[in-house]
């Protein structure tokens, strides 16, 4: 994602010295936009799968009201 970053900065600065035409600039902030929509997949697709292994494993999270410590 870093490197993609650079080179949409790397792009524009080659634009505005006027040794590239616009569109490179654009396809590099589609290929930088496709490498962070990729990463917030895959971080969420992470999540999903972390809860889904403690689930599994018999983990949980209990509802510290319904728990018997906080029964009157």
């Amino acid at each position: 994602m870093e490197s993609s970053r650079r080179a949409t900065d790397l792009a524009q600065k080659r634009f505005d010295a006027g040794y590239v035409g616009y569109i490179d600039v654009i396809d590099s902030q589609r290929t930088q936009l496709e490498a962070e929509r990729d990463a917030a997949q895959v971080a969420g697709l992470r999540y999903v799968t972390t809860v889904q292994l403690i689930k599994a494993l018999g983990g949980g999270w209990n509802n510290p009201s319904t728990t018997p410590e906080a029964a009157p």
